[in-house]
Order: structure tokens, then sequence, then C-alpha cells
């Protein structure tokens, strides 16, 4: 059997991802994925910081 590739990784991640996020309650969802989009948001403006 061959070594798994980062490729690999990714799609076991994101399957169980799903399977993870299809657990959470329909209500809390949104408030997660405002979270994230805040966390993501503050990551970009920290990469920039960096680059500039």
């Amino acid at each position: 059997m061959s070594e798994p590739t980062l490729e690999d990784f990714f799609t076991q991640s994101e399957a169980y991802g799903e399977e993870e996020y299809s657990q959470i309650p329909e209500g809390y969802r949104e408030t997660i994925n405002e979270i994230l989009r805040g966390l993501s948001e503050s990551s970009e403006e920290t990469e920039e910081s960096i680059t500039q």
C-alpha cells in the first residue's frame, strides 16, 4: 500500500468535518459559521500586515 498523500489527508479531513458538522444542531451552525468567518478574516489581516 502506498503512502497517503496530502490530498488523501484533506479528502479524509473534509469527509470527517462534514460528518461532524451534520451532527451540530441547525440553530448553532450559523453562529459557528460567523465565528469561523471572523477567525478567517482576522488571519487574513494578520497575513497582510506580515507581508507589508
